[in-house]
């Protein structure tokens, strides 16, 4: 008894007969009714079917490796399920199997290990990715504290093995956040897909000072501010505060506590932080310490958050423009397409009540 007797018993497909009897059958794509599935499968039991063995080890030998999806749980995971939707729908339409993992900063190198013993050689990561620079963070890194040394350390070892693994997997990073480091840091295995970050940090502050609405205070997205704060602003338009870490609300709200008591010391008009939850917790900081946004302080975020219009004074924000990358990166893995390294800026700014340009 075969596949194709059981289909021309029944009146039905081969095709048919293997999505019921590999219980593929509920996929909507199918609209296989559940009778007819239970009645195939019940016809197959009833003929004592038993599948090919040398056919099952044969599809199994060239079926395609999964496609790995990796998940950065510190920053944002909430706004990465669309994306996360979209490229498993892309793979499920072309019938690739694929492994979602989430991962914390300093380990993406276990998961990339997990998923290389899985056999997994391409993966795609969803959330941002920066290659640590020595050389263009110096100062930063001189100016930390021995937790955030660590935490840097750690950083640094995991791109180290990270780099060594890419000798034999291919990694697109949808969410890169450009510039490449000094000598062009990972040479192989790496596909850049993003922002400059600090070319738009320089636009954007550029036009706030223009407008009068300096002094700023930035948090620092990746130390790379001596790029361009000689330049920028020759004065005290410029004022710098430390990031805080982790990447949630309650830090932001901490951090809106001491920059209104550094406000006392140090007047800034305008505060400008690279991601909308902690730019939320600044902004709620800042009003729980009696200041009024946006009368007294404006806050700018960067992300375009859903919540960013329901927050408690809708925050404006700027939309990165890569929320496609992911998709894209997919659609290479699974048309065999080559991609080479993409930088965007097409940058779109949501202004709302919190700030608002002239």
């Amino acid at each position: 008894m075969t596949l194709k007797d059981i289909a021309a018993k029944l009146g039905v497909s081969p095709a048919t007969v293997s999505l019921c009897l590999n219980h593929r059958d509920t996929d909507p794509r199918y609209c296989i009714k559940p009778e007819k599935a239970k009645r195939i499968r019940a016809y197959a039991r009833e003929c004592g079917y038993i599948p090919d063995a040398a056919a099952v080890n044969l599809r199994s030998s060239q079926k395609q490796p999964p496609v790995g999806i990796l998940f950065n749980d510190t920053h944002g995971f909430e706004r990465r399920l669309q994306p996360l939707h979209d490229a498993i729908a892309l793979l499920e339409e072309h019938s690739r199997e694929y492994l979602v993992i989430s991962y914390h900063v300093g380990r993406m190198h276990k998961a990339l290990e997990l998923l290389r013993s899985q056999r997994v050689t391409e993966v795609v990561t969803l959330g941002y990715l920066e290659e640590p620079c020595p050389i263009r963070q110096q100062n930063a890194v001189a100016a930390m504290t021995p937790l955030e040394k660590k935490f840097w350390e750690e950083n640094l070892e995991d791109w180290r093995r990270i780099e060594k693994l890419l000798e034999s997997m291919t990694v697109y990073a949808p969410y890169y956040r450009f510039p490449r480091p000094v000598g062009g840091g990972i040479q192989h295995g790496l596909v850049r897909m993003g922002n400059d970050i600090a070319q738009f940090e320089r636009t954007v502050l550029r036009r706030i000072i223009d407008q009068g609405l300096g002094p700023v205070v930035i948090a620092r997205w990746s130390g790379q501010e001596e790029l361009f704060v000689p330049e920028l602003i020759p004065s005290r338009e410029y004022i710098a505060v430390p990031g805080p870490e982790p990447n949630r609300c309650e830090a932001g709200r901490l951090l809106g506590h001491r920059l209104a008591e550094f406000r006392k010391k140090h007047f800034f008009r305008t505060v400008f932080y690279g991601n909308d939850i902690i730019a939320s917790g600044i902004m709620t900081g800042l009003i729980e310490s009696g200041l009024r946004v946006p009368e007294d302080v404006g806050v700018l975020g960067f992300g375009n958050d859903d919540l960013c219009p329901c927050m408690r004074v809708p925050l404006s924000s700027f939309d990165s423009g890569t929320a496609g990358n992911a998709v894209k990166a997919v659609r290479a893995i699974v048309e065999h397409k080559a991609i080479q390294d993409e930088v965007h800026s097409d940058f779109q700014y949501f202004g709302r009540k919190s700030f608002r340009f002239k």
